[in-house]
C-alpha cells in the first residue's frame, strides 16, 4: 500500500494570515492616495508687490517694537498692584 500524504494547510493558512495582516494597510495606502480637491476659480488675486520707490520706514519694526514694549512696561509698574508686593513673606 502506498501512503498518500495530504498537504500541509499550514502555508494556506500563513499565507491567509499575512494577507488579513497586510489587508488594512494597502486599504489606508488607498485612502491616503486619493486626488487633491481643485482649487476654486474664484480665489482671491495676489496684491501686486510694492514699487520700488516705495519709502522705507524712518525706523526698524525692532526699534518701534521695543519702544511700545517699554511703554506698555512703565504704564503697568506705574500701577498700584505692581509697585508693592500684595502680600508680604513672613506674615
Amino acid at each position: 500500500m502506498q501512503s498518500t500524504k495530504r498537504p500541509s494547510m499550514r502555508p494556506v493558512i500563513v499565507n491567509l494570515a499575512y494577507v488579513l495582516i497586510l489587508l488594512p494597510f494597502v486599504m489606508l495606502l488607498q485612502a491616503c492616495g486619493h486626488k487633491p480637491q481643485k482649487q476654486p476659480a474664484d480665489l482671491p488675486k495676489l496684491p501686486p508687490p510694492p514699487s520700488l520707490t516705495t519709502p522705507t520706514p524712518s525706523e526698524t519694526y525692532s526699534l518701534s517694537a521695543h519702544r511700545d514694549m517699554e511703554k506698555w512696561r512703565k504704564r503697568l509698574m506705574d500701577t498700584p498692584a505692581m509697585r508693592e508686593p500684595s502680600s508680604k513673606p513672613g506674615r
